[in-house]
């Protein structure tokens, strides 16, 4: 089953899920979208959205990695959505920065991390 979802003027296609640790980030910019604030983040050369739900930058994060499909006047790579890990204390499957993740969960398998029905 595919996940789409609408930020604005761009749609993007949810690719996958892991929970991580990531590097400290430096948003380019900040806005705000439908009551969200978003980040702009810039890392190898690829420019993503950043919807930041946690409570602690440091802890395990459920980390979704959701591909544009179409993009407005500035070129998006893709939209992360980070979020509190369920469980605490969870293990970390990945730690590193956003680029590299983007990497490892565009290679993975929808199915692994699938969001549950009405989640």
């Amino acid at each position: 089953m595919d996940y789409t979802a609408t930020l604005g003027p761009l749609d993007f296609q949810y690719v996958n899920a892991a929970h991580a640790v990531l590097q400290p980030f430096e948003p380019a910019a900040r806005f705000a979208v439908a009551d969200t604030e978003v980040a702009t983040v810039e890392e190898g050369g690829r420019r993503y959205l950043v919807i930041d739900h946690r409570a602690s930058p440091m802890a395990t994060a459920r980390a979704e990695f959701w591909v544009a499909t179409s993009t407005g006047e500035t070129p998006i790579d893709g939209l992360f959505v980070l979020a509190d890990s369920a469980t605490p204390g969870r293990r970390a499957d990945f730690s590193g920065n956003l680029a590299s993740l983007a990497d490892l969960l565009s290679g993975a398998k929808m199915e692994e991390y699938a969001l549950a029905s009405g989640a």
